[in-house]
């Protein structure tokens, strides 16, 4: 390859990325990257998780993992920081003493929210969690490859192109189960009745 026809090729895989980004800019306000959490301020979980000065980055993968600790009693994580999350806010304390007194207090947590395994056929393509053969809930970190607490965020051109991919997906997938079990619960709503019910909801927190 010549060096007119790497830069055309590059141009356009330049070009592809930025065009995927942008898209996904916009699913990334959609109602299906939307969970409501605990009215905590700025002291509560989501605004911590949120940070992109913390350690999670606004990855929702580690998010899942700090509730599922948590809820499990500090099996895995740094508990400093676990607690820092999860009991410095009265609200956020509050919020989650709904699924930490009780057995299988993380699955509780994902049905409620809408994360169970069954709405998305157990697919890891869509979803952000697998039910295993014993019933145990998995926490997927296959947004991009070697996403962990060290890495919460791509790295690379290659990353952030598996990252807009595979988030994509599942945010799209979660929209529509949102949208029909609120249809269940509420009648037939259309996007623009649940953007409107999200911000009448989101302020009042």
């Amino acid at each position: 390859m010549n060096i007119l026809k790497k830069k055309k090729y590059h141009k356009a895989k330049k070009n592809k990325l930025l065009k995927k980004i942008n898209n996904f800019k916009k699913l990334y306000l959609s109602i299906g990257n939307f969970t409501i959490l605990e009215r905590g301020g700025n002291l509560g979980i989501n605004m911590k998780r949120g940070s992109f000065s913390g350690k999670i980055k606004d990855s929702w993968p580690l998010t899942l993992l700090c509730i599922k600790d948590f809820l499990s009693g500090y099996k895995l994580l740094e508990i400093n920081y676990l607690k820092s999350l999860f009991e410095e806010n009265e609200a956020t304390i509050l919020f989650f003493s709904r699924y930490k007194n009780v057995n299988n207090g993380f699955k509780l947590f994902c049905d409620e929210h809408y994360f169970s395994p069954k709405l998305y056929g157990n697919n890891p393509k869509f979803s952000y969690i697998v039910e295993k053969e014993n019933g145990d809930y998995e926490i997927l970190l296959d947004l991009f490859d070697g996403l962990s607490f060290k890495k919460p965020l791509p790295e690379n051109v290659l990353e952030m192109e598996q990252y807009v991919d595979n988030a994509s997906l599942k945010i799209i997938e979660r929209g529509k189960v949102l949208i029909t079990e609120y249809n269940k619960a509420l009648g037939n709503w259309s996007q623009e009745d649940f953007a409107a019910w999200a911000k009448r909801v989101v302020d009042k927190l």
